[in-house]
């Protein structure tokens, strides 16, 4: 097995217990290279499955980044990896409290369903994120060589305002 696999099970084993706070026993964590339609230049991506002998099983997406190779080099030099990682856990973080604040009805419910778009993310550090897999929820990967337009964009306004 990949030694990869071994570190990832035992986070996500961590997560649930510490993190989620599921004390069920475990009977098993998968972890398999999913079939994605999207292209992920800067990371090799997981899927994880912790199974319990008498509780749901739980899903993570994880990103794992490059360890070689000339995309690895520019995803370093841009600083990918840290800025997504601080995006998923700093920032919306800093913005589901700003949603707290908010008094006026439909700012309060438009902020709240902007940061409910985002995974729960669990773990992160300087190769790893793992986040829930959102793919149950209908989460996809576009294709980065299909650009979104402004008549997408305006699309999924309206999707978030009619929620």
């Amino acid at each position: 097995m990949d030694p990869q696999f071994n570190f990832l099970q035992e986070k996500c084993r961590e997560i649930v217990t510490k993190n989620m706070k599921i004390f069920h026993p475990i009977s098993d964590i998968k972890v398999i290279t999913p079939s994605l339609a999207g292209e992920h230049m800067a990371s090799a991506c997981y899927h994880a499955t912790v199974e319990f002998e008498k509780h749901e099983s739980v899903q993570f997406f994880i990103k794992v980044k490059l360890k070689d190779g000339k995309t690895k080099e520019f995803v370093d030099q841009m600083e990918a990896f840290p800025t997504e990682g601080k995006f998923l856990t700093e920032f919306l973080s800093e913005m589901k409290t700003f949603c707290q604040t908010k008094t006026d009805k439909i700012q309060h419910e438009l902020v709240q369903q902007l940061s409910s778009i985002f995974p729960e993310t669990y773990y992160v550090d300087d190769d790893t994120i793992i986040m829930e897999n959102a793919i149950p929820k209908g989460y996809e990967c576009l294709d980065k060589l299909k650009k979104q337009d402004f008549q997408f964009a305006r699309y999924v306004k309206g999707l978030i305002h009619q929620n």
